[in-house]
């Protein structure tokens, strides 16, 4: 068996499956020493993955303890291979990460993301985020908090311009955040400084993924911890931008961030908005309400009755109140009308045209002419943005082109799936490989 696992002639799918007979057999302990051997060689010389995994599971199964689990990773992460790092995670999911210190724990995962701070290497982006994955679900319950402030000590602060890098940091932090509310309640400025870490955008609903849905249902459904940090952000941090761009800005961080209606009548009664008759307070006072106020409604009644009482005497505000109240249509939206109204004309001025040609061609079109059929499919199907993209395809080319021209246009898509010389499935898919297309 020695022979076997260590000749470099022996099948690799040979190789690997002695490996996994070897876990846990007495044949292990007598093949520690060129176990360790394949697992620690890099370069060149190096075993493949599977083989290397293979032989640190099967001295794992040997419980030694004598072996030093925590020095192998260290010096896995520290390498200049992405196979080390690869095998620093999983070794320390295989041991079980209660054997494993919260300072190699995080320089394990800064290793994998190519991010170690005293590490000069280069490092390849990140291929999968598979390994980062089971190790977040798999750190002590008990550790999370001292990873979490380990890991944004020891992380480099620029941001990570490859995206399955920034994916993997977001969905490790992300995991060990969304565990860390379900196990102990999170203080506010600690939450916001972790969610700030992230490095995607997060206010994309498409692509959030389920721990980010649980970490924006926590806030949601904790006020207080969500008012505490709002607050923070939108009155404390007044050294940049201005309340309204800050608050813009929160659902960069978490979309379940920003102020609804009662947050900001919970905003409004804040000790930092109390003196209206300093200037800087009046403005960000102003700011806070108009956050409330919705831009075609006007405000919400629970704000104008909360920042009416707040106002009641001071002319000034009351006035500012009452325009919020009664939006008049902006300048913008009357610009946009007059825009979209004067292209809506020239729109029927070429359909116009177009009737006509297709009218002066409808033979063509019932014959299933592929110049003529294509834009009438196109339209069909709903691939032309100047049409209604909620009519249905009948719809469509009824409102391009009339019922007339509608009619033949069903009967040419018809005869053109009765052509006898369109080309086969076969022969479009290579076209398509040489990017090439059929022009009839």
């Amino acid at each position: 068996m020695k022979a076997l696992v260590l000749s470099p002639t022996s099948e690799p799918q040979l190789r690997s499956l002695l490996l996994d007979a070897l876990k846990g057999s007495e044949a292990a302990v007598h093949l520690s020493g060129e176990l360790f051997t394949m697992l620690m060689t890099d370069g060149a010389e190096a075993s493949n993955y599977a083989e290397r995994i293979g032989a640190a599971e099967a001295l794992v199964g040997l419980k030694d303890p004598a072996r030093d689990w925590q020095a192998v990773v260290e010096t896995l992460s520290r390498r200049p291979s992405p196979d080390a790092h690869h095998l620093a995670i999983d070794i320390m999911i295989t041991v079980g990460l209660e054997a494993f210190g919260v300072e190699v724990i995080v320089d394990a995962v800064l290793g994998y993301l190519g991010r170690l701070p005293d590490l000069d290497a280069s490092f390849a982006d990140v291929e999968s985020v598979g390994p980062l994955y089971f190790l977040a679900r798999h750190v002590p319950a008990q550790h999370l908090a001292s990873v979490l402030d380990r890991f944004f000590e020891r992380n480099p602060t620029d941001s990570v311009s490859d995206w399955n890098t920034s994916y993997a940091l977001d969905d490790f932090i992300n995991t060990l955040i969304a565990r860390l509310i379900a196990h102990e309640a999170p203080e506010p400025m600690p939450l916001l400084m972790l969610l700030r870490s992230r490095q995607t955008t997060v206010a994309r609903g498409k692509h959030r993924g389920q721990q980010q849905k649980t970490i924006g249902e926590y806030i949601r459904t904790h006020a207080d911890l969500r008012r505490a940090i709002q607050e923070h952000v939108l009155l404390v941090e007044i050294d940049h931008h201005s309340v309204q761009e800050r608050a813009w800005r929160l659902q960069h961080v978490d979309a379940a961030l920003v102020p609804d209606a009662d947050d900001v009548v919970a905003l409004l009664a804040s000790d930092r908005l109390a003196i209206l008759t300093d200037s800087a307070v009046r403005e960000m006072w102003k700011d806070v309400v108009r956050i409330g106020a919705a831009w075609r409604e006007g405000l919400p009644e629970t704000v104008s009755n909360a920042a009416g009482a707040l106002a009641a005497g001071d002319a000034e505000l009351e006035a500012f109140l009452e325009d919020l109240r009664h939006p008049g249509v902006p300048e913008w939206e009357v610009n946009q009308r007059e825009r979209d109204e004067a292209e809506s004309r020239q729109r029927e001025v070429e359909w116009a045209k177009h009737r006509q040609d297709f009218v002066a061609n409808i033979a063509h079109v019932r014959a299933g002419d592929l110049g003529r059929v294509l834009p009438l499919a196109q339209a069909y199907l709903g691939y032309f943005d100047d049409m209604d993209a909620g009519a249905s395809p009948h719809g469509r080319v009824r409102q391009w082109l009339g019922d007339e021209v509608l009619a033949a246009a069903l009967e040419g898509f018809e005869a053109v799936l009765h052509r006898a010389d369109l080309p086969t499935s076969a022969a479009i898919a290579e076209s398509y490989g040489q990017s090439k297309r059929w022009n009839f």
